[in-house]
């Protein structure tokens, strides 16, 4: 008798136990906070960027929206707008924006108590692919930038690849894309080096370029082919423009050609676009060696 009231007991101690618990996660789940997110993207356009920052004293977003006279796009980082967010009684600062559909970089000016200058980060809620990246991204759907953004289309791969530079006696880094489809075939791929601009690194491309989605969209409509694509990283190499060809030829270009599958012809060029890249690409040009064989200019091409 006296185990059968045992068990019993303990029967109704585990259901009450249960319950209790039971309550406990339903308070929970009442009392949790609502997911923050940032950037939120209306149908009409309408972009609302959020931070959370109990501290700032002030929150600025700024973004490669603002406009020219003729209706063309900023480009230059000093003329981007810089309007204040604004903070609610949970310290989460807002602001919002209606937005043409594009492709925008943009990041948040945190100031705080004493500070003469503002800390520059890109979005905590929607951080680039790598943390090298200065600045986040957001893409604005609509007619015209199809081949923009991310698409419901077969995608590559983005990589960070570390190499030894002989000419700077350290291991650097690329960023490698390859398209869709690449490990599962025995296909040859042409080559297609890039060179970022000043103040930039090799994620650039991929980040405030928006490389990887504009290469999977164009494959994907065979208006482009199917390529591999090296983003290079020309800081910190010494001798300048010497010291980054000697890299390129005698580092980054055999360890592409001996880790990838690429078309042994001439069919791989070094290409680039922004200011300072396109300078460096522009001497490469110039010089009495096999690297002038692969270089163009994207400046070039695109006129």
């Amino acid at each position: 008798m006296q185990r059968q009231y045992s068990r019993k007991a303990f029967l109704i101690g585990l259901i009450m136990l249960l319950v209790l618990l039971s309550g406990a996660v339903s308070v929970s789940a009442q009392t949790a906070a609502p997911t923050i997110i940032s950037p939120e993207i209306a149908p009409d356009g309408t972009v609302t960027f959020r931070y959370v920052n109990d501290t700032a004293t002030r929150v600025q977003v700024m973004g490669e929206w603002s406009k020219d006279a003729t209706g063309t796009y900023f480009c230059n980082s000093p003329a981007w707008p810089t309007p204040d967010m604004v903070k609610d009684a949970t310290g989460v600062w807002t602001y919002s924006v209606k937005l043409d559909p594009n492709y925008y970089n943009y990041r948040f000016y945190v100031w705080y108590e004493g500070a003469t200058r503002a800390v520059n980060v890109p979005d905590p809620l929607n951080p680039p692919w790598d943390p090298t990246g200065i600045n986040s991204q957001v893409f604005v759907p609509g007619p015209g930038v199809e081949w923009l953004g991310p698409q419901n289309v077969p995608h590559g791969k983005l990589q960070v690849v570390w190499y030894f530079s002989a000419a700077a006696q350290v291991d650097r880094r690329m960023t490698v894309y390859t398209p869709p489809d690449y490990d599962k075939t025995k296909q040859t791929y042409p080559t297609l080096y890039l060179s970022h601009g000043g103040s930039g690194n090799d994620v650039d491309w991929s980040t405030q370029g928006d490389a990887y989605n504009i290469l999977d969209n164009l494959i994907a409509a065979h208006t482009a082919r199917p390529m591999v694509v090296v983003m290079t990283n020309f800081n910190g190499i010494p001798g300048s423009t010497p010291g980054y060809r000697g890299d390129l030829i005698g580092n980054v270009i055999p360890y592409v050609e001996a880790n990838y599958k690429y078309v042994k012809l001439n069919d791989r060029k070094i290409a680039d676009g922004v200011i300072v890249g396109s300078a460096i690409v522009k001497r490469l040009h110039g010089t009495p060696d096999t690297l002038k064989d692969y270089v163009i200019s994207l400046r070039q091409a695109i006129q």
